[in-house]
């Protein structure tokens, strides 16, 4: 009776340890099959963290667009107000110009000890002038102009000096020829009263030389002019151009170490100074 007993627990224990290895070999969660889902076919999921990043990094690039027409609506409208200048009608100019130039013919007052010629030109010279300008038509305009112009011996020498000094006032009508928004051509021509003409040469110093000295009557002549004027913003300008002028000087008088002696005796070529040259000039104006 107790083996049977015996037997009956032996063959139990046994049946629990199997069905227990059986539970440990298969887990629970092999018996269950997962639905595996996601998004459906085509279409991609955006968290919201995403789409608001998107929005606000678009929305900074339209605001920078929008600063930039911005910025370039005011660089255009700067630049509009910047080119009026060119429209010269009803404004006054004031104008400062210096100048080098060439006369037309030279008169030979003696030779280095190299052999080469001196001469002195009543034209040319160095000078400069001031004009005070007036817009009559937008591409029109009149001009006053007062100066000092001065030739030298040429070319200069230790032992002898020269120079023949004048006044110019001048009138002139200029016409404009807009070709760039900042730019324009002038071309123009009038008429100058050339006054307190004289000329002066000393070569004292010089074996068998003299001071001499000869003043000429104030004289009428005229000129044209060519040039182009370039504009920085509102104000001011710079102008450079060309300007020939004609004109003959008559003597009035005529002095030698002193004494006067007659305009007679006196050189045609003296006499009757050809005053005439080309120059070359810069000049700055401002627009009122």
């Amino acid at each position: 009776m107790k083996r049977m007993k015996y037997c009956l627990c032996l063959m139990l224990f046994l049946f629990l340890i199997s069905v227990g290895s059986s539970a440990v070999g298969k887990p629970l969660a092999m018996d269950t099959e997962v639905e595996e889902t996601g998004p459906p076919e085509g279409k991609v999921l955006v968290p919201e963290g995403t789409q608001i990043a998107a929005q606000e990094e678009f929305q900074e690039e339209a605001q920078e667009e929008v600063q930039e027409e911005a910025r370039e609506e005011v660089g255009k409208k700067v630049q509009e107000e910047a080119r009026e200048p060119l429209d010269t009608v009803n404004r006054f100019r004031v104008e400062a110009s210096f100048f080098l130039g060439l006369g037309i013919e030279k008169i030979k007052v003696g030779v280095t000890d190299d052999g080469d010629t001196i001469s002195i030109s009543g034209g040319g010279g160095l000078g400069g002038e001031i004009t005070f300008g007036y817009g009559i038509y937008s591409m029109m305009e009149i001009d006053l102009t007062a100066g000092i112009y001065h030739s030298g011996l040429e070319p200069s020498v230790e032992n002898a000096d020269g120079s023949f000094n004048r006044g110019p006032f001048l009138a002139t009508l200029k016409f404009n020829i807009p070709v760039t928004d900042s730019g324009q051509i002038k071309l123009g021509g009038g008429g100058g009263y050339y006054i307190s003409g004289d000329l002066d040469v000393d070569t004292s110093q010089a074996p068998g030389g003299a001071h001499e000295t000869i003043a000429y009557d104030n004289a009428f002549g005229y000129h044209i002019t060519g040039e182009y004027e370039y504009f920085f913003f509102n104000n001011p300008s710079i102008i450079f151009g060309l300007k020939y002028y004609n004109v003959t000087y008559d003597a009035e008088s005529y002095t030698m170490n002193g004494v006067s002696i007659p305009v007679d005796l006196l050189a045609d070529k003296v006499r009757e100074l050809n005053g005439s040259g080309v120059d070359f000039f810069f000049a700055l104006a401002w627009y009122i």
